[in-house]
């Protein structure tokens, strides 16, 4: 049995107290195609969302019907309250797997009263086996400083520990738009998670991150391909010359160490990617402009 699992970050609405100025991006419909195309061409089963509101999700549940895609269940998870908005949304296929409930975590602010957006918690059901899965968007680097990142990580690393307190090798998925990298302190030291699959084996509660490989350009430069220069090197365009980058491998999707070389269910890391070139990229031109600002990201795990 296989689960192929895809995050994105929609750009749509984002979670801004303020109503933001419509860009077009909802008026074009051009979200629906994407989300109907992650799940009609790359089989996504597991679809993570953010940036998304009430009136997005209605517009999503109506696009799926339809298209005759009845066996996807969009379930809202959006919540705004107190001046914090959870602007997400997961649409399962409901043929594989069970949503049973959603817990909302710890309200986490620090002795100074400064809120950490750490994320939500969904728990599900593949093939009787229990799943926990949680979907994060993080502060941006605009309005939280490295310095103060650190905390997202290390409070989000609390919330796992208690399903490693109560489960032995529980099923654990990370996906979403950490607005940091794999190698930053905030993901890599204290969300604790390795590129390193032995570290993960002799560490079972230190997660597995796929995306390392995913940093830098997807392809090597050719100077015979003209086309070389606009391949995408990362998850999003941030065009800020003093990163000596422009791209940022910032959405991710991680795994506990019950996924690394198991029995049961297991990664296959070969199926990670980020879903731009070529299938997206010469579908939809001028895609920041007109669709978002992130690309989806993809990965799978498979029943042995």
């Amino acid at each position: 049995m296989e689960i192929n699992i895809g995050w994105w970050n929609t750009s749509l609405s984002p979670p801004v107290a303020k109503k933001t100025k419509d860009t077009g991006k909802k008026k074009t419909g051009l979200y629906l195609k994407i989300i109907e195309h992650l799940i009609t061409h790359e089989h996504i089963d597991l679809l993570g969302l953010c940036e998304v509101d009430l009136i997005d999700i209605d517009k999503i549940k109506t696009h799926l019907t339809n298209s005759n895609l009845n066996d996807y269940k969009v379930i809202p998870l959006y919540k705004k309250h107190e001046g914090r908005i959870d602007d997400y949304c997961l649409i399962i296929n409901s043929t594989k797997i069970t949503f049973k409930d959603s817990l909302e975590l710890e309200y986490c602010r620090d002795e100074l009263e400064t809120y950490y957006k750490i994320g939500i918690r969904v728990n599900l059901e593949i093939n009787n086996d229990s799943f926990f899965l949680f979907l994060s968007h993080w502060q941006s680097q605009l309005s939280m400083k490295a310095k103060h990142r650190r905390k997202l990580g290390g409070f989000l690393r609390k919330a796992l520990n208690t399903i490693f307190q109560e489960n032995t090798s529980p099923h654990i998925i990370l996906m979403g738009d950490f607005n940091d990298e794999p190698f930053d302190d905030s993901v890599c030291f204290e969300l604790l998670s390795s590129r390193d699959k032995a570290v993960v084996k002799e560490f079972p509660k230190v997660l597995y991150n796929p995306f390392w490989r995913i940093l830098g350009a997807h392809s090597p430069h050719d100077h015979e391909n003209v086309h070389t220069w606009s391949h995408v090197g990362g998850t999003c365009l941030y065009k800020e010359r003093k990163e000596m980058t422009y791209w940022k491998t910032f959405d991710q999707i991680l795994f506990s160490s019950a996924f690394i070389d198991s029995q049961g269910w297991h990664l296959i890391e070969s199926k990670t990617k980020i879903c731009s070139e070529p299938a997206l990229d010469e579908k939809y031109k001028k895609w920041r402009k007109n669709v978002s600002d992130h690309f989806p990201v993809i990965s799978q795990i498979r029943r042995a």
